[in-house]
């Protein structure tokens, strides 16, 4: 642990005292140790100095946060004990399609993935949840995840590639989504965001096209389909579950044209025919961006860097101001899909009834 501390944070205090002082000495170090990382605290680093931290403030005690405060330090409150893990703890795996690296430091993250840990933090906090991320545009294969029994769901994030392109790693995608849902033993439901959306529409058989209304960015309302939405909810309640219009940030120029068989609308827009839609124990999938109305940075700096980015000749009509997170739905779509998850995964027991719960998967 001393050696990742020392090569994560190059000029520790730790180096300057011998490996002979006394207890006295060697709890002042680990204090000053402690109070390095927090004063050098960055959001993008919480994961990579968490157990380093976990481990410093075990061995410290208290005294190194009061030394934090006192000097007005800022830093994120890191748990002393590991999260509880239920029996019922599900697994979602992400599927991330899209590497950030060459966008920093125009944009805060290496990739989508860390928007879903904000997402569906409540779960993940609770100990109901975990997630899992997965680079699906590399070489390695996904099929070994098909074969596991801790895996509950696969969730698809967004991508700046097309569905229908022919690069190699989005047909082997699409090819595994095909066996996640013909999987004979069990069922391992598939969510989709933005490209997610629509890679399940498409290598469903549904059709993707870039759409001639243009792009979608910033933050938009959709009207959902009562039909569709009745059928998933109930028709007790289905009227009194769903907002309407129900808002999310968004950015895409892409759209599902046609559903894929057995695939059921849950609503559209002027812009866009379909903006989420659901197959029967198989898969739910949103055009929108919930994970960045939970992730507020990444969601101001992806729309500042669309802005700067597209061609001068691109119809501006196509973005809509962004509105703040407290107006967006994101939380609502995130228990939707982690109840769609518990009450279709065969490897979960169903929810009771309750929430924004489904009842006719």
């Amino acid at each position: 642990m001393s050696e990742v501390a020392d090569a994560a944070a190059p000029g520790c205090p730790r180096k300057a005292h011998g490996l002979n002082c006394d207890a006295s000495r060697r709890r002042k170090r680990r204090q000053n140790e402690v109070c390095y990382f927090l004063r050098n605290w960055q959001h993008d680093d919480r994961m990579r100095y968490s157990l380093v931290v976990q481990y410093f403030l075990v061995k410290a005690g208290a005294s190194a946060c009061s030394v934090a405060r006192r000097r007005s330090w800022s830093f994120v409150a890191v748990p002393l004990e590991p999260r509880t893990r239920h029996e019922t703890t599900m697994r979602i795996v992400v599927l991330d399609c899209q590497p950030l690296h060459q966008y920093r430091p125009e944009l805060p993250r290496d990739s989508f993935g860390p928007c879903f840990d904000l997402l569906f933090s409540p779960y993940v906090d609770a100990g109901e949840l975990e997630l899992e991320h997965v680079d699906a545009t590399s070489n390695r294969p996904l099929e070994p995840l098909l074969s596991r029994n801790d895996v509950h769901a696969f969730l698809v994030t967004g991508s700046f590639a097309s569905a229908y392109d022919q690069d190699d790693w989005i047909l082997r995608l699409s090819a595994f989504l095909r066996r996640v849902r013909d999987a004979p033993t069990k069922r391992v439901p598939i969510l989709g965001v933005c490209f997610g959306f629509q890679i399940v529409a498409h290598a469903f058989g549904g059709e993707v096209i870039s759409n001639p209304a243009g792009l979608e960015i910033g933050t938009v309302g959709f009207e959902p389909d009562m039909k569709g939405c009745t059928q998933l909810f109930g028709e007790d309640s289905a009227l009194s579950r769903v907002p309407n219009p129900i808002i999310l940030p968004y950015f895409h120029r892409d759209t599902v044209q046609r559903l894929p068989l057995g695939a059921i609308s849950l609503g559209s827009n002027a812009h866009t025919p379909c903006q989420a839609f659901w197959i029967p124990s198989v898969a739910l999938c949103v055009q929108g961006h919930p994970e960045f109305a939970a992730d507020n940075d990444m969601y101001t700096a992806l729309y500042a860097f669309t802005l700067r980015s597209t061609r001068a000749h691109e119809p501006r009509g196509g973005f809509n101001p962004m509105l703040p997170p407290e107006q967006h739905h994101h939380d609502w779509i995130a228990k939707l899909m982690f109840d769609f998850v518990r009450q279709t995964s065969t490897l979960t027991p169903a929810l009771s009834d309750g929430g924004t719960s489904c009842k006719n998967i």
